[in-house]
């Protein structure tokens, strides 16, 4: 039995300028679905991004995804998982489940199995099913949203979690490992296991080139790899990756669309094909139209050829270093103005101010006297030091309070 499953993730459909971009890149990944004609399309979390501002029903960003999510359910059967809170909501996407489409749409807050059954739609299993229930069903998905504790224990685990993440991680290994004993079996029968999940895998990395190191609650790919999953499409991480071995494919497809100037990464889309035959997985990344962003750092002061090769249609980032005495000397608006005329889709100016003085001379503070601060902070800084206070200093630190002070009177212009 041959599989063609599409996976497309982290949408953020926001009431912002950048929503234009997001539907020109949903467009092209509608499109690109009804050329592939899967049997199966998993929407892996943060379809909508509440963070970026409320979204009201009927605003711009809720018509865009519910356009979005239509078009894809018109096309194959659309398995969507909840992503982080504050980007999709608590119950947001539920009513996705109410459009009516050519093909079913199961939307997916809560860590559960379900079949997917061609002739019968979406069939939630419950932890004391000990069959299919269907016998036509060609995959068992298994839903896992953002991690919480309070979703881990409304799964039917036992036993109570303390407020670790610790704790949590390894509450979502148990269920994980007892969805794997399910699916082995599924396995054996001729489906194919599908995990649809929004989390973070340890090791990931991120647009930023950092690398997932344990900071939030996360599984590591040996977790995930104790459900026995076939597929796994994931949705969390801007940037698209893949782990891979004999007869399995886990992966993120990345946001579909450029969200900052960290995400330089391509943007994209995902089509799996799969056998239940042999072992074989093949997985194509299809590009979507993003936004092409680029940073452009100025060695010193910035002047109108920073901006020489700048190209249509490019959002521009100048990024820049000045002085505290400089300010002033750089013209932003001008700067902006080139790139605009240059065809730039948008400019940015970020500038960092320098102190005059930052130098602090190392090991300063142990020096024991306040002529050696003072020759350690001149040869620091560059300044070069004048007799006059190099006398005044020595006379503060070589003579009584009462000589000096008598010094100054005899100084003093008589009445």
């Amino acid at each position: 039995m041959k599989l063609k499953v599409g996976h497309v993730s982290d949408a953020h459909f926001q009431n912002t300028k950048l929503l234009p971009g997001i539907i020109r890149c949903g467009d092209f990944i509608v499109q690109r679905m009804e050329k592939e004609e899967p049997d199966l399309i998993c929407v892996a979390g943060d379809t909508l991004d509440f963070y970026k501002g409320d979204i009201q029903l009927g605003s711009p960003a809720a018509r865009a995804a519910t356009d979005f999510v239509f078009r894809l359910a018109q096309i194959a059967p659309l398995a969507v998982v909840r992503g982080t809170v504050n980007h999709d909501g608590t119950d947001s996407l539920l009513d996705f489940e109410r459009l009516k489409t050519r093909f079913p749409i199961r939307v997916s807050d809560k860590l559960e199995q379900v079949l997917w059954c061609p002739d019968d739609g979406f069939i939630v299993l419950r932890s004391t099913d000990k069959g299919y229930c269907c016998e036509r069903a060609k995959a068992i998905i298994s839903f896992l949203p953002a991690v919480n504790k309070a979703g881990l224990l409304a799964a039917g685990t036992d036993g109570g979690v303390d407020d670790t993440n610790r704790e949590t991680e390894n509450l979502l290994r148990d269920v994980i490992a007892g969805w794997g004993i399910r699916n082995a079996q599924a396995t054996t029968d001729g489906l194919v296991p599908i995990l649809v999940a929004h989390l973070t895998v340890i090791g990931s990395r991120f647009s930023s080139g950092q690398v997932a190191i344990g900071r939030e609650i996360e599984a590591s790919l040996g977790d995930l790899m104790l459900g026995n999953f076939r597929l796994g499409c994931l949705g969390h991480v801007h940037a698209s990756q893949e782990w891979q071995g004999p007869g399995w494919w886990i992966g993120y497809s990345g946001s579909i669309e450029r969200l900052d100037y960290a995400e330089m990464e391509s943007k994209g889309v995902y089509i799996h094909e799969l056998s239940t035959n042999d072992n074989a997985i093949i997985s194509t990344f299809f590009e979507t139209p993003a936004r092409q962003m680029r940073t452009l750092r100025a060695e010193g002061l910035p002047d109108a050829s920073v901006m020489a090769d700048v190209q249509p249609g490019e959002n521009v980032r100048l990024v820049y270093e000045i002085g505290e005495e400089e300010i002033g000397a750089v013209d932003e608006a001008e700067l902006k103005r080139i790139a605009l005329e240059k065809g730039a889709a948008s400019v940015t100016v970020e500038h960092t101010t320098r102190p005059i003085v930052r130098v602090r001379a190392a090991n300063i503070s142990k020096e024991t006297t306040n002529m050696g601060r003072l020759a350690m902070w001149a040869q620091a800084t560059g300044v070069e030091i004048t007799e006059g206070p190099v006398s005044k200093l020595a006379l503060i630190e070589e003579a009584e309070t009462g000589a000096i002070i008598g010094g100054y009177e005899n100084l003093s212009p008589k009445p």
